[in-house]
């Protein structure tokens, strides 16, 4: 997702991410923050 940044996932292997949510705020006082659930799965 071009929206979230991409340090987070940076060198992870994609399949094995599942998110459950993503979440982004806002506040009055232009302070942005977000909120990421899911999984990370190993591979063999």
């Amino acid at each position: 997702d071009k929206h979230m940044p991409e340090w987070i996932l940076q060198g992870l292997a994609m399949q094995g991410v599942r998110l459950s949510s993503v979440a982004y705020t806002l506040s009055p006082q232009g302070q942005f923050t977000y909120q990421i659930e899911g999984h990370l799965y190993a591979r063999d």
